[in-house]
């Protein structure tokens, strides 16, 4: 959880974690077409932070990702569409 969200991913409600958890792992598994997990995250954390096609992913992409998504309602983390900024 800390690689997503943060160190202070212990301070969001348990629910809510858990469901902004899933509701991003669904996003990943969408974006990923049947390729891996981490092709996955990369292309949709392009998509929602709109940082071009084949730009490298970092791990401050991954946070900035996690905070966005823990800041979202659940409406917004229906797709990729709607979480993007």
């Amino acid at each position: 959880l800390t690689a997503v969200f943060g160190p202070q991913w212990n301070r969001a409600p348990r629910a809510r974690l858990q469901e902004t958890s899933e509701a991003l792992y669904m996003l990943v598994e969408e974006a990923a077409g049947g390729r891996s997990t981490r092709a996955g995250l990369a292309d949709l954390i392009r998509q929602v932070l709109h940082l071009p096609d084949r730009a490298g992913v970092t791990n401050q992409d991954v946070l900035d990702l996690g905070a966005l998504a823990l800041e979202a309602s659940s409406d917004d983390l229906a797709t990729a569409e709607d979480l993007a900024v």
